[in-house]
């Protein structure tokens, strides 16, 4: 898996670099550069997001004491670092994230029973969120193959995440971690879990709180519509003629893209070409195109850099506890 990873990610590179080649390095540069400070913007403003992510989380986990608003945004924060700058699948970044809840004194089970419920809620809320990018999309007057296409792979989609859902509710989900627990980061996810019956009686409970988990799936909603706040932004920086409807088309089918193609480490080529065919269809020249995907290249490092060393710094802070522990 980490060769096939590694084969991906340098066969996106080399399409992101063929992209850039092939549309002009130096209109796509020079976009970029007359944006100057208006990354930071950029990069602050996907804090909003992120903490509408960590509300649909917080009532996925319910409340433990000791427990801030601001210490689950900081696991999320590192979530997305490591899964977003990492060569590891999603289940990487939260493992991580398990790991470092579990140190702050949350309880493995219901950790992990409420990543795994989230990652659910998640994803029928981006398939909604598909959904209005694909009925704006059909509003601009785009059909055809385009739509037909667009539509399947949305409804594939809902029909893989209520297979998922059901399975979860039928205890499945046992036997599914017991066909990966050899695969490294679900064995590690098992033990930390306390166990699959433990994450699976977990997941039930989590479900039995049904309203919960529709403020949860409401408030990822939000979560996706926000990002699009943020490719808005950056479009007004590159002055493209974008509105708002545009905005939202673009942010909800690359993520769907970038959702399809999990394989590619950081959806490396991926994005870049996604983004050129979808801002042709609402009228974005193909270096602008590039120009916002490199933004959101920069704003992942801008915010996902600090991530990684403040995890780290957290790991090495226990460690040295630990070993300070066992000289006393």
């Amino acid at each position: 898996m980490k060769i096939a990873g590694y084969l991906l990610f340098t066969a996106g590179l080399l399409a992101l670099i063929v992209l850039v080649g092939y549309y002009g390095a130096a209109a796509i540069g020079s976009a970029i550069l007359q944006v100057g400070w208006g990354l930071v913007l950029v990069a602050l403003f996907h804090l909003v997001p992120l903490a509408a992510d960590t509300f649909a989380w917080a009532y996925l986990l319910g409340r433990w004491k000791g427990t801030t608003f601001l210490d689950l945004l900081w696991l999320r924060w590192i979530k997305e670092s490591v899964s977003t700058l990492l060569p590891v699948a999603q289940i990487g970044g939260d493992l991580v994230r398990l790991r470092l809840a579990i140190h702050r004194g949350l309880p493995g089970p219901i950790v992990g029973a409420s990543l795994v419920v989230e990652f659910t809620t998640s994803l029928f809320a981006l398939i909604l969120f598909c959904l209005v990018g694909g009925a704006l999309l059909f509003d601009r007057g785009v059909a055809g193959n385009t739509l037909t296409i667009l539509l399947l792979a949305i409804g594939v989609s809902f029909a893989l995440v209520v297979a998922f859902y059901v399975a979860q509710r039928a205890g499945l989900f046992t036997a599914l971690l017991s066909l990966l627990v050899r695969a490294g980061p679900a064995r590690g996810w098992a033990q930390l879990a306390g166990g699959a019956s433990a994450l699976d009686q977990g997941i039930r409970e989590i479900y039995a709180r049904r309203r919960d988990v529709v403020a949860s799936s409401a408030w990822a909603f939000v979560g996706w519509v926000l990002g699009a706040g943020e490719v808005w932004l950056a479009l007004y920086l590159l002055r493209a003629p974008v509105d708002l409807a545009g905005a939202v088309i673009l942010e909800s089918l690359i993520h769907g893209l970038r959702n399809a193609a999990f394989m590619v480490p950081a959806a490396v080529g991926v994005q870049e070409g996604g983004l050129v065919l979808l801002g042709a269809m609402i009228g974005l020249t193909p270096d602008t195109a590039i120009a916002l995907s490199l933004i959101k290249r920069v704003r992942e490092l801008a915010l996902g850099v600090p991530g990684l060393l403040a995890w780290h710094f957290a790991e090495s802070r226990r460690l040295l506890r630990q070993a300070n522990g066992e000289r006393k």
